[in-house]
């Protein structure tokens, strides 16, 4: 729920207001919970285009099928069969999906529509990064990604069997054009400077947003906290003993 809430929590301060259209790559249980969150603060939203393993897959029907129910207000559920048709015309588009390297397709800027906004929770092969270099980028956490990306040099150019490494990652991407000094570490905005205020998010109706969301445990942590405070206010839950005596002292 909680990596579904934040790329949607993000979108109330990134995405156009006026958005109508929504793209789900990868219809699994992390986009389901994002579509609810996308829901309750882009309320526009009348179409929503699905990419899944196919056409056919159990979790793009299922999703198609959840739309149904839950949504009668979109008018209009359309189900791709490319990336490239999926992220065409889109004003929203959220990835979840979860694919080894040899099956992940890669994204080309020229894909999004001026004004779209893409948040990336999973995979996001990109391999022209000077053409990231117009988009808005924001993080949830710089340095996460930057650690990611010394891991990624300490295990070296090319795995067990000889295949070049490549990251997956949308805010991996940033960092390399950060160390590359083709952008300033200012230019990758964070999440938290804009919910807070002290960086503007979205400057223009037509500015691409790309936002990468890898999410943190701290997170559940806040997540955790609200709803524990909203539950004794409703009287509601249980108390669990966790312990009779604990184990370390």
């Amino acid at each position: 729920m909680r990596t579904g809430a934040m790329p949607a929590m993000a979108a109330s301060y990134l995405a156009n207001k006026d958005s109508e259209v929504l793209t789900i790559l990868g219809p699994g249980v992390i986009n389901k919970c994002a579509l609810m969150c996308y829901m309750a603060v882009l309320p526009d939203i009348k179409k929503v285009k699905i990419k899944g393993s196919s056409p056919t897959s159990a979790s793009t029907l299922s999703m198609k099928a959840f739309i149904e129910e839950k949504y009668p207000q979109i008018k209009e559920i359309e189900i791709c069969k490319t990336l490239e048709e999926a992220c065409r015309d889109s004003d929203v588009v959220s990835e979840a999906m979860s694919v080894t390297l040899d099956k992940a397709e890669e994204f080309h800027l020229d894909w999004f529509k001026k004004g779209a906004s893409v948040f990336s929770m999973g995979s996001f092969l990109y391999r022209d990064f000077d053409e990231l270099i117009g988009t808005t980028m924001v993080v949830d956490n710089y340095g996460m990604y930057d650690k990611y990306m010394n891991n990624f040099i300490a295990r070296g150019p090319v795995d067990e069997l000889g295949n070049k490494r490549e990251w997956v990652i949308m805010g991996i991407h940033f960092v390399h054009l950060v160390r590359e000094g083709k952008i300033r570490r200012e230019q990758v905005l964070n999440l938290c400077d804009i919910v807070n205020g002290i960086t503007p998010g979205r400057k223009t109706h037509d500015e691409i947003v790309m936002c990468s969301s890898g999410g943190m445990p701290i997170e559940d942590v806040a997540w955790g906290y609200d709803c524990y405070k909203k539950a004794l206010k409703l009287g509601i839950g249980t108390k669990l003993n966790l312990w009779d005596e604990p184990y370390l002292r």
